[in-house]
């Protein structure tokens, strides 16, 4: 019986030992520290790289763990030109990264008289170092989307999407929340009807391609099934109403007029 015991687990050592020796090593993927000091170069409005003339005002963004020295040498270059410094850093508080803290250091750049074509900014604090790259365009024209419909109203389950571009369009689509549930997205090429709308509130973000890429345009509303079933009760029931309203007022009339008769008498 020891004999049996020995030689099973003796096979067992042996095919286990088989097995790590064929299988292929696996690394363990590098995580990300959260709590790193980061640096990040922001552009206003959103999406960035859009600039159509020769003024760009840019940010530079250094986040720290609250409590950690400030940083230093906050200083740029603009396509390889030498550094410029930056002195006015402002500071604010990011206590929305749960379970951490982060103080948020902001330096301001403001690019003048830029020339047209391709450009390089790099962004310096200390050991943290961060680059990006965009255009000037003067004949840059931005796309301006605007909703007509629907508005911030209560539509029955037929809701037209109809909205205006001051550019031709090469197409469009859009996504939708009913309360904090996502709806579905639909891809189209103009205006179109929403049907078989579910009743609740709405947010419908809508983006529209063009030669200048995809612009963003947002609206709210509700939806309501019970709407015109409302409308058309009302408006049977308000003839009959007005009918009966009539008839009391004359009958009320005539029984006065009789009482003031019969009280002359």
């Amino acid at each position: 019986m020891r004999k049996v015991v020995f030689g099973l687990v003796t096979a067992l050592f042996l095919i286990c030992l088989i097995q790590s020796l064929s299988l292929p090593s696996v690394k363990a993927q590098p995580t990300i520290d959260a709590t790193l000091p980061t640096i990040n170069i922001i552009s206003h409005p959103y999406p960035p790289n859009r600039f159509e003339n020769s003024t760009v005002k840019l940010e530079i963004h250094v986040r720290m763990l609250e409590g950690s020295p400030r940083p230093g040498n906050f200083s740029f270059s603009l396509d390889g030109n030498p550094l410029v410094n930056l002195e006015n850093i402002t500071t604010t508080r990011i206590s929305y990264w749960a379970p951490n803290v982060f103080t948020l250091f902001i330096a301001k750049i403001n690019l003048e008289n830029l020339s047209e074509g391709n450009h390089t900014i790099n962004a310096y604090a200390d050991d943290l170092s961060t680059s990006r790259s965009f255009e000037v365009n003067s004949h840059y024209h931005p796309t301006v989307v605007k909703i007509l419909s629907p508005t911030n109203q209560p539509y029955s389950n037929m809701v037209p999407l109809v909205f205006t571009v001051n550019m031709p369009i090469k197409g469009a689509y859009y996504y939708m929340y009913r309360d904090f549930d996502a709806v579905f997205e639909n891809h189209f090429n103009g205006n179109i009807t929403m049907d078989n709308l579910s009743d609740g509130n709405y947010v419908l973000h809508l983006y529209v391609t063009t030669e200048n890429g995809n612009e963003p345009a947002s609206t709210y509303f509700s939806v309501s099934n019970n709407i015109s079933l409302t409308n058309n009760i009302t408006a049977e029931i308000l003839p009959y109403g007005i009918g009966i309203g009539t008839l009391l007022v004359v009958v009320g009339l005539l029984v006065y007029l009789k009482k003031r008769k019969s009280e002359a008498y």
